[in-house]
């Protein structure tokens, strides 16, 4: 969605089984900090997303969902941040978005026919 030169505005990190890597990252930085939470552990994520989203005051990281949709959100939200400077980014987005839409629809009215209850809603 953007060459390597756009990434130099964010700085992203991941973590698991309770790590604050993201944290550590936010406080040696003044860019924003994109915090992905894995799963593992007994807590299967919930830990490392505790110790990303309890960032004190001063000290942001922008935190998601624990594992792949919240990668993907991250990446997202990166690319919106980006776009705000670069058009191509913002319609590439655009037509992410558009797509993604279509296929939710899609989807509906695939279940809709597989329920018999097409044009109900």
């Amino acid at each position: 969605m953007g060459s390597a030169s756009d990434w130099k505005h964010l700085q992203g990190a991941a973590e698991g089984m309770a790590a604050h890597l993201a944290g550590f990252v936010a406080g040696l930085t003044l860019r924003p900090v994109l915090g992905v939470p894995l799963p593992g552990g007994v807590l299967d994520g919930v830990d490392a997303l505790l110790a990303t989203v309890q960032m004190p005051s001063g000290v942001p990281v922008a935190t998601f969902a624990v594992g792949p949709a919240g990668a993907a959100n991250a990446a997202y939200f990166a690319a919106q941040i980006i776009a705000a400077e670069r058009p191509a980014v913002a319609q590439a987005l655009a037509e992410a978005r558009r797509a993604g839409a279509a296929k939710v629809l899609t989807a509906d009215r695939e279940l809709a026919a597989q329920r018999g209850d097409e044009g109900k809603n």
